[in-house]
């Protein structure tokens, strides 16, 4: 829950807006619908941060966090579904 919590807060700090199932409060944002009481008020990322992966470690109870750029989706295709179909086909074996 503190690591949880803690990678939040840096989230919101480093200017993180809502996106995907994270609703981040925001008094300038909009409510999705105006039956629902203030505290669901956001606004969507702008996807400035898109390029970026939150890393959080706990070292002696201790959040410590790096934003770091995202990694290359490797060109490769040894994904386990493509590797079994391959074996099923011609049972190669390295």
């Amino acid at each position: 829950q503190q690591v949880y919590l803690n990678t939040m807060i840096d989230y919101i700090e480093h200017g993180g807006e809502s996106r995907g199932s994270a609703i981040y409060y925001d008094v300038n944002g909009i409510r999705p619908f105006n039956r629902l009481p203030e505290v669901f008020r956001f606004k969507l990322d702008d996807g400035s941060r898109s390029g970026q992966v939150q890393e959080t470690t706990l070292k002696n109870g201790r959040c410590r966090f790096n934003w770091r750029p995202v990694r290359p989706i490797p060109s490769e295709d040894d994904f386990f579904e493509n590797v079994w179909r391959q074996y099923r086909e011609n049972k190669n074996i390295y």
